[in-house]
């Protein structure tokens, strides 16, 4: 089953090769009916073809066993010595070289099976049924034999018939070995069979007997002579055919009269033939696809042959032309050159231009334009200059009112504080603690109502801002309107492109100068390209028409399309380009058009000025700051108060610590001085009282009341002068009042100080100026809500607005001239001839490259051929 789906797969390719070749593309590029070498190979093709499916069809347990050889050599002998053949059932033997019938040897049994393989073919075939055991399995194809056979015969022979052989023996007679009329069947043999395995059988042993006189046998046969022999035929065969490699063993020397070596011919083809060795049925179905396998492999390298070597052919004919086309190419130029001398020159003009259209649309963008008009820089201006005018106008008015208000809050705080005044200046400072008077007992009530009227100022004010406002847009207004005015003229006109479309045509008016004096040295260019045998070469071809056919003289018709080429290289896509950009630019205009209608709905004078009412808002003001400062000040009273308090409590502490310190080193002092009248006393008193004892020994007891008396009275009497003497209650009394005086003096000093802090400090005065600031900022801000500012706002919004899209229209409009001024000036880049080199050959190519056109589709055409015979795989 695999045998047969390999041979079925080999079949369809040979037939894929077949069906090609009936292509009319391959079949004219082959030139299978024009050339005799390629249908010769078609003609093997078709054998190729046959024979394999002969093979195919044939019956797999016969084995056929091919005899060839010159006529003479034995063959039809060698079978009958095989089969046992006498008399009628012998073959004839020695039969002339036009006998050129195929004999088809077996047992009759075998006839289904081969009945098929005789039903066509250019040499007769003859069935031939013999009842032999030997032939049960065996077919033997008997040849024509060599001699002077037809080639075509021997070609037939080898490639429809043989090809289904599984054994072939060539026979040679010992008495004609290796004529000439062998060799050109061994060469064919061993080009289309080589892969069939081969015995060659030399007959007429006789030759070989040592006694000519007596019947060739074992004994009588010259062995060596017959190795000689052997090796003889051997190097013959090898010299003239050198693909033939053979050894000794693949000879075979019998004699058909005696029967000499018969039997090992018998023991060969039994061997080989034996179907009971699957070896050997394995070996000969491989013999047979390998053998048609190479000879579909051949005839397809022969057809990949001939097409590489018309592609080579063709190749080295369009090199020829290529080569000659490089020769004359450097000769064939556009002279005179007048686009180039001005071409720096053109590009000056487009950048001149340019610049001078970017310049003048750059000036719009300079319009200092905010976001809103309460940010334009004149408005801030103005709202400064308020700011400086009410810094002016409100000094006054708060200074008188501040004034009241801190006397009215003096006037409050009076009496505490003279009280406080009092309990220092009367306090006991040997008992001293803390003062009496708490913070929470200073606590302003009641203030002054703010007065102030600005209404005035402030309307004055706004309506300067109004009045601005007005200016301000009624400039933005006329600014805008030029601006958009002129944009709009030149998109209407298209600009700058016309300018630059003058130049593009003065360059046009050269570049066509210089074309018209090209034609006359392109054409001689042209005929000296393509040589005339290239020519019959290609016509020869028969594929496509003729390439003289293509080379027509130039018309004017050809001429102007060549210019209009010309033009497309030089000026490529200008007139799209300058459509495009028009069309571009009147895209521009189309949004820009709305933009222009805007403006004209804009009326700046057709609203009045507002009237603020700034009383609600000062009232409001005042009643709100008279809470805040009444709280402010009382908070700030406290704490100075509460921190003066400390201070004085502070100072008496620190008096009283001195005046204490004082009182005890006064009575320090006084004990000391009373002690010393005592000790003074005792001293006078002792003294006498001894001496009284001593001078009154007779009266004792006088003596002792004089004594006590003199101890006691003397010191009372010292006691009375240190009394009288003592200056301690006036050094207290002295003390007290300096401590009092010191208290006093401090604690008013630190009093006064607090007061004028409290007077200095303008806390309030700032919340005051604060107040008012942000009535005035929350009026200057609320004129923003009025009729007229809204007004305003949304009239500059609106300008604004159209202001921007302006912008961004022009900045595109920027972008358009830039991008087509770049464009335009590169077609005058100066590239030292590239493009006028590139011109020439555009002509030249328009001349020429037809013809190579048509050469590469004669190469694309065998190209594919040999691509579809390639892509057949016999692997």
């Amino acid at each position: 089953m695999e045998e047969n789906s390999e041979t079925k797969q080999l079949l369809g390719k040979i037939e894929h090769l077949i069906g090609l070749t009936k292509d009319d593309l391959t079949n004219s590029v082959l030139e299978i009916e024009t050339l005799t070498e390629s249908t010769k190979n078609y003609d093997a093709l078709r054998r190729i073809h046959k024979s394999l499916t002969q093979y195919i069809e044939k019956k797999r347990e016969l084995v056929y066993i091919g005899f060839m050889g010159h006529f003479s050599s034995g063959k039809s002998s060698t079978i009958n010595s095989l089969l046992n053949l006498a008399g009628n059932d012998a073959r004839e033997v020695d039969l002339h070289p036009s006998d050129k019938a195929i004999s088809l040897i077996t047992h009759p049994d075998n006839e289904p099976s081969f009945v098929k393989l005789v039903s066509y073919g250019n040499i007769p075939i003859k069935p031939v049924f013999v009842e032999h055991e030997f032939l049960k399995h065996i077919v033997f194809v008997d040849t024509p034999g060599a001699g002077d056979t037809d080639p075509l015969i021997i070609g037939e022979l080898m490639q429809d018939y043989l090809p289904i052989c599984d054994l072939l023996l060539y026979f040679l007679s010992a008495t004609n070995p290796l004529d000439e009329n062998d060799l050109p069947l061994l060469k064919s043999k061993e080009e289309t069979l080589s892969l069939i395995p081969t015995k060659y059988i030399i007959t007429r042993a006789d030759e070989f007997k040592r006694d000519f006189d007596l019947p060739i046998s074992d004994s009588n046969y010259d062995q060596i002579q017959a190795q000689r022999f052997i090796a003889k035929a051997k190097a013959r065969i090898e010299e003239v055919i050198d693909l033939i490699k053979i050894s000794n063993d693949d000879f075979i020397i019998l004699d058909n009269k005696k029967l000499y070596n018969v039997d090992q011919l018998v023991k060969v083809i039994d061997d080989f033939s034996s179907l009971d060795n699957l070896e050997n049925k394995i070996r000969m179905h491989e013999y047979k696809v390998r053998l048609f396998r190479n000879n579909g492999i051949k005839i397809k390298n022969k057809f990949l042959n001939h097409a590489t070597t018309k592609l080579k052919t063709l190749n080295s004919y369009r090199d020829e032309a290529k080569s000659n086309k490089e020769k004359y190419e450097n000769k064939v130029k556009i002279t005179n050159n007048k686009l180039t001398e001005t071409w720096r020159r053109y590009q000056s003009d487009i950048a001149k231009i340019k610049d001078k259209n970017i310049k003048d649309l750059a000036e719009p963008e300079k319009m200092d334009f905010s976001n809103s008009v309460w940010t334009e820089p004149r408005v801030k201006e103005q709202k400064t200059k308020i700011q400086s005018s009410y810094n002016t106008f409100k000094t006054t008015p708060i200074e008188n009112y501040y004034s009241t208000f801190i006397e009215s809050v003096f006037e409050q705080i009076r009496i505490p504080i003279e009280n406080l005044r009092s309990e220092f200046a009367n306090l006991d400072l040997r008992n001293f603690d803390s003062l009496s008077y708490k913070i929470n007992d200073f606590q302003v009530s009641e203030i002054p109502l703010l007065q102030i009227d600005f209404s005035s100022f402030v309307n004055d004010e706004i309506n300067k801002i109004q009045i601005l406002l007005r200016s301000i847009l009624r400039d933005y207004l006329i600014e805008i309107r030029s601006n958009n005015n002129s944009l709009n003229h030149r998109l209407l006109n298209h600009q700058p492109i016309s300018q630059f479309l003058e130049i593009i045509d003065e360059g046009k008016i050269g570049l066509s100068s210089d074309l018209d004096t090209h034609f006359d040295h392109v054409y001689l260019y042209r005929q000296g390209v393509f040589a005339e045998h290239v020519k019959e070469y290609i016509s020869k071809l028969g594929i496509g028409d003729k390439l003289s056919q293509l080379e027509n003289e130039f018309k004017d018709e050809f001429k102007d399309q060549i210019k209009n080429k010309a033009m497309d290289i030089v000026f490529p896509e200008c007139e799209n380009r300058s459509i495009t950009y028009k069309t571009a630019l009147d895209n521009l205009k189309k949004e820009f058009d709305p933009l222009n209608s805007e403006l004209g709905t804009i009326d700046i004078s057709s609203t009045d000025f507002d009237t603020i009412d700034t009383q609600s808002i000062i009232k409001e003001s005042s009643n709100e700051l008279n809470s805040i400062l009444t709280e402010s000040i009382n908070q700030r009273l406290r704490y100075k108060i509460q921190s003066t308090v400390k201070e004085i409590e502070q100072e008496i502490k620190t008096v009283r610590d001195s005046y204490k310190d004082k009182l005890r080193e006064l009575r320090k002092k006084r004990f000391t001085y009373f002690g010393l009248f005592i000790i003074i006393s005792a001293s006078i008193v002792l003294p006498f009282s001894i001496f009284t004892y001593l001078n009154m020994k007779n009266s004792m007891a006088n003596s002792f009341i004089i004594s006590i008396s003199a101890n006691f009275v003397l010191p009372i009497i010292s006691f009375v002068i240190a009394k009288l003497t003592d200056k301690f209650p006036e050094k207290i009394k002295s003390e007290q009042e300096k401590a009092y005086n010191k208290i006093s003096e401090t604690c008013n000093q630190i009093l006064n100080k607090s007061l004028r802090e409290i007077r200095d400090n303008e806390d309030e005065k700032k919340l005051i100026d604060k107040r008012f600031q942000e009535a005035l900022n929350k009026q200057l801000e609320d004129i923003k809500s009025q009729p007229f500012s809204r007004k305003s706002e949304e009239t500059h919004q609106k300008l604004l607005a159209n202001h921007q899209r302006a912008l961004e229209i022009r900045k595109s409009y920027k972008e358009r001239i830039m991008s087509i001024a770049t464009d335009y000036s590169a077609y005058f880049d100066y590239d030292d001839g590239i493009k006028l080199d590139k011109i020439s050959k555009e002509i030249k190519e328009e001349a020429i490259e037809p013809s190579f056109t048509f050469l590469d589709e004669l190469k694309t055409k065998i190209t594919s051929v040999k691509s579809s015979i390639d892509e057949i795989e016999f692997t």
